[in-house]
């Protein structure tokens, strides 16, 4: 990535215990482009609003998820 100009910053959130609040503020002051996000079906409910206030900071970020909620129930998860 590096290679190509690509800026690669990586944000765990549980590690380092970061309230959602905090983790929304380190996004907006990277102001990504991209974000890949582990969500889980246990913490769906809790991941789709955080997903949703990350588009309400910034409608241009593109959200790539994996996870097993996406094996579970994948095409109802992104229809």
């Amino acid at each position: 990535l590096a290679e190509n100009n690509f800026e690669v910053t990586v944000i765990d959130a549980l590690a380092k215990r970061y309230s959602p609040v905090e983790t929304l503020n380190k996004i907006s002051e990277i102001e990504p482009n991209y974000i890949v996000v582990l969500v889980g079906t246990i913490s769906w409910d809790e991941d789709k609003e955080f997903l949703k206030n990350i588009k309400t900071l910034n409608p241009r970020i593109k959200i790539i998820g994996t996870g097993d909620v996406f094996l579970d129930n994948g095409k109802s998860i992104i229809a």
